[in-house]
């Protein structure tokens, strides 16, 4: 059953997060506008691309200046990825990204985003970090034979790599909520100085 991707305002809080989750995807250019950047449909489909490889190909979207062709790029990402992956983009929607209309393409890049958590939590639904005992059972009860020393070891470096990776995630976003949250004091320090308080 396709779901319609049904789009609310962004929040100052999760833009933020939003234009970092972006950053860390390699796309074919720089951003300088993002609304005007992702009108076309192009760079969307490079997002879907990054996580959903067989999924999207790219020559299905040439850079575009006309109404219809970013039309067409975002009628073929409905068409040939979203729907595949359960969801679409409103028609509306489509219009108001290609519009450039303020907060249209953050609105879609929001849900756009919440789909591709929701389909890594359903590959993976009970990945959280595990303690060191919930490694041995992970890797004792997952056999029907006992394993050997050395498959033992690599079960449990593998565990271990994955275990390292939830931490590195969570450190992450963790790290880029103080730059956020140092930013914001930032800027109400200077609409302070602007008004004459001294915040000191």
């Amino acid at each position: 059953m396709v779901k319609i991707l049904k789009t609310d305002p962004v929040n100052e809080d999760d833009l933020q997060g939003l234009y970092e989750w972006v950053d860390e995807i390699p796309l074919s250019r720089p951003k300088r506008n993002i609304a005007r950047d992702f009108s076309d449909g192009v760079m969307m489909a490079e997002v879907l691309k990054h996580y959903y490889p067989n999924l999207v190909e790219l020559h299905n979207y040439p850079k575009a200046h006309s109404t219809k062709q970013k039309q067409t790029n975002w009628n073929t990402l409905n068409e040939k990825v979203l729907n595949k992956l359960g969801y679409q983009v409103k028609d509306q929607d489509i219009q108001s990204v290609i519009s450039c209309e303020p907060g249209a393409l953050e609105s879609v890049l929001k849900k756009v985003k919440e789909v591709v958590i929701e389909k890594k939590r359903q590959v993976s639904p009970s990945k959280s970090t595990p303690s060191k005992e919930g490694l041995k059972l992970n890797i004792s009860a997952s056999e029907d034979r006992p394993l050997s020393g050395l498959e033992l070891k690599e079960r449990t470096i593998e565990e271990l790599k994955e275990t390292i990776e939830i931490l590195e995630e969570k450190v992450q976003k963790l790290e880029n909520n103080v730059k956020f949250k140092d930013a914001k004091l930032e800027k109400l320090r200077r609409e302070a100085e602007e008004y004459g308080i001294d915040l000191e």
